[in-house]
């Protein structure tokens, strides 16, 4: 059983010191295939038990990239872009009118931080959160590099304008919140 974040460090490892890939390909493709009725890819995998999670289904995307970089096979990076388009399109479903995610179905991990509840950053449990909506910029943003090298040029610039709408978005709500929060907290000379 693996999971999306490990997997995506032990596949980065794998490139730079091995030219046997053929692990990184199984999960690759495992992953894809874990994509269900929510077009969320699982966050491990194989189980019986599907584990969801958005922060982990955009780090797929990442996954597709970094193959894609370091290795050369154009056919089976274009085999995993119906995926990522159809995972991106599952995501993007769940912004709200601010152009942000908000709650996120399944569990919204990010990182075992000792502060953190379950590994659940700041805001990312009451849909507020400005880590959440950074993981699917990035993946916004492979998408447009995949699309460009591998897909059509239209699903790029489609992709692109969604990343700039989010990174806008991301900036308005958060750049705001951390202005304000210095304000507070500046000392006085």
């Amino acid at each position: 059983m693996a999971y999306v974040g490990d997997s995506r460090l032990a596949g980065l490892n794998n490139y730079a010191l091995f030219a046997d890939d053929r692990l990184s390909r199984r999960m690759l493709t495992l992953f894809d295939e874990s994509r269900r009725v929510n077009g969320l890819v699982a966050e491990r995998t194989p189980t019986a038990w599907q584990q969801v999670s958005v922060t982990y289904s955009v780090l797929w995307v990442l996954m597709v990239r970094d193959f894609a970089w370091w290795r050369d096979d154009a056919a089976f990076v274009r085999a995993r872009l119906r995926g990522v388009r159809a995972m991106v399109d599952e995501v993007l479903a769940l912004v709200g009118d601010d152009g942000l995610l908000g709650v996120t179905p399944g569990w919204p991990f990010v990182d075992w931080v000792p502060a953190w509840h379950e590994g659940c950053g700041p805001g990312v449990r009451e849909g507020d959160s400005s880590i959440v909506n950074l993981h699917l910029l990035l993946a916004l943003r492979a998408q447009v590099e995949l699309e460009i090298n591998f897909g059509e040029p239209e699903l790029a610039a489609l992709a692109s304008r969604r990343a700039d709408a989010l990174a806008k978005s991301i900036l308005e709500r958060f750049l705001e919140c951390r202005t304000r929060f210095a304000g507070r907290h500046e000392r006085a000379d």
